[in-house]
């Protein structure tokens, strides 16, 4: 918990924190542009649109969280629990 605490005292300046929301931004951007470059590349998905690839997008990082928290385990163990 300390290193925890530690980490975010440094977004305390108002400077840090702007920068910090900047790079989010960028990153998120970057992956962004990065899924429709893929997108483009097939033909079977060339025809998406930007908002089409957010909403795949968005379901990749749903899933992965559920990953993260374990609840995709749960639901191939017992999907009925599901």
């Amino acid at each position: 918990m300390t290193a925890f605490l530690d980490g975010t005292s440094a977004t305390k300046k108002h400077s840090s924190m702007s920068w910090l929301v900047f790079y989010t931004a960028l990153e998120w951007a970057l992956i962004a542009v990065s899924f429709v470059c893929l997108f483009k590349a097939f033909p079977a998905t060339n025809g998406f649109a930007f908002r089409d690839v957010l909403v795949f997008m968005g379901f990749v990082a749903f899933e992965a969280s559920c990953r993260f928290l374990g609840w995709a385990a749960e639901c191939r163990s017992s999907p009925s629990s599901c």
